[in-house]
């Protein structure tokens, strides 16, 4: 019989392996690569079906209840780092943290807002119905000079 912690805890594991190579597949699109499917999530499910035979098979060997994390955690930690090793990003899936990802992108918009800087991939394209409006198709806004009102002179 599995408890919540023997789902919940891997289970966590699994989806932080699913948001790397979400941001593997991200990364490999800026570069222009094509293979981007998700690999070690896979190997986190096989790892995950893995030490749940294991729990299994042990469990009708010895006649006895055992804890399922001994071997499913194992089996997930193992699938992943193996599959890593074998295509040489073990130090750059270990490495890998998602909050820095994001607070670089929040300051890059922040350094954006207070440089007045021009973002990359933003290029102003004039509209057909007149004005400017960024790629995506967004409207520009642009600041034009205030006249001075009758009462400041």
């Amino acid at each position: 019989m599995l408890g919540l912690g023997d789902i919940v805890i891997p289970g966590i594991f699994v989806a932080i392996i699913l948001r790397y190579d979400a941001f593997a597949k991200v990364r490999s699109a800026a570069h222009k690569l094509t293979d981007v499917r998700p690999k070690y999530f896979y190997s986190a499910m096989g790892g995950y079906a893995a030490g749940m035979v294991a729990t299994i098979v042990v469990m009708n060997v010895f006649k006895a209840a055992q804890p399922a994390l001994l071997y499913i955690v194992p089996g997930v930690l193992g699938s992943v780092g193996s599959h890593a090793a074998w295509n040489g990003e073990l130090r750059e899936l270990l490495a890998w943290k998602e909050h820095e990802e994001e607070q670089e992108g929040k300051e890059g918009e922040q350094g954006d807002k207070k440089n007045k800087t021009k973002s990359p991939g933003k290029t102003p394209v004039k509209s057909s119905r007149g004005g400017d409006v960024d790629v995506n198709g967004a409207k520009r806004t642009t600041r034009s000079a205030t006249k001075p009102s009758k009462k400041d002179s």
